[in-house]
């Protein structure tokens, strides 16, 4: 049960339920993948025998807030594995993006023993975003994420887009090809924006595939601008 445990830690712990703001049982089990619901109350008596979270007597729960710094070292909010000591060809890198990345993910998979990376840079005169897929140091292709306070950008539309499609129900990397062509295309936009997403607390990630809206909201948006 340690996975589960960890699960409903983390909703927990991302929905702020620690101390005296609690959550019923029955919202917790909405918020974890069907196939473990059934186990989520004997789970959540687990972690209450544990000292972890405490259990009201409506069958309310929340973490005990001694145990909030415990809670923390267990959770992992970016994306793993990250690699810091990648860097991209310098020369490969426009002159208004910062040539250091803030953020280096790994892909899921293998291609002739090489694992791609994604490299997201910012850009030195605004909020864009752009990644760079890089195989054995050398930049395979461009994903130009935008700027969250854009409109018209892919990182907004794809956050907006979640929330029209998913709201805080739980939905996977595959669930996201609702979302339409435009926004995801293929597996490698789909990669970035969940990554930028829990790097910058939009989403959590619940288990290895699975993942969830944070109540964290779209930030105000500066008008239709064309990304470039």
């Amino acid at each position: 049960m340690v996975d589960l445990c960890l699960m409903i830690l983390r909703v927990m712990l991302y929905l702020g339920r620690v101390g005296k703001d609690t959550i019923s049982i029955k919202k917790i089990t909405s918020c974890i993948p069907s196939q473990y619901q059934s186990k989520v109350l004997p789970t959540v008596e687990e972690l209450v025998q544990l000292g972890m979270i405490d259990k009201t007597s409506d069958s309310k729960i929340s973490i005990k807030r001694e145990r909030r710094t415990d809670v923390c070292n267990l959770m992992d909010p970016v994306p793993d594995p990250v690699i810091k000591s990648i860097k991209p060809i310098e020369d490969t890198i426009p002159k208004s993006f910062e040539t250091e990345p803030f953020l280096v993910t790994e892909g899921s998979h293998r291609v002739k023993g090489v694992v791609d990376k994604y490299a997201f840079h910012k850009s030195k005169f605004d909020s864009k975003i752009v990644v760079y897929l890089v195989s054995d140091n050398r930049k395979k292709s461009t994903i130009n994420l935008g700027s969250i306070h854009h409109r018209n950008s892919l990182y907004r539309r794809a956050l907006l887009e979640i929330d029209a499609k998913f709201g805080t129900k739980v939905f996977t990397k595959a669930m996201m090809n609702q979302l339409g062509s435009s926004i995801v295309g293929n597996r490698q936009p789909t990669k970035a924006l969940i990554d930028i997403m829990i790097y910058e607390g939009y989403v959590i990630q619940i288990d290895e595939k699975h993942f969830m809206r944070t109540p964290k909201p779209p930030p105000a948006e500066e008008g239709l601008i064309i990304e470039r």
